[in-house]
């Protein structure tokens, strides 16, 4: 997965947690699960996010191979 597409999915489930929480009102337990896995989703994709991102700087600052 490419990073601009994880940064995607990460603008989709935060955007997700919120509409879960208005659209689910009449169904608790269902709006309970949906805005957990959107949460976790988002999670899961900063943490993507972040290591790809340490990795890209570190393969930039690294010193030429003689």
């Amino acid at each position: 997965m490419t990073l601009g597409a994880a940064a995607g999915l990460l603008l989709l489930f935060a955007a997700g947690a919120p509409l879960s929480q208005k659209l689910l009102r009449g169904r608790p337990r269902l709006r309970r699960f949906c805005t957990l896995l959107c949460v976790l989703a988002a999670l899961a994709c900063g943490v993507y996010l972040g290591a790809g991102l340490l990795l890209l700087s570190a393969i930039q600052s690294q010193s030429p191979a003689p």
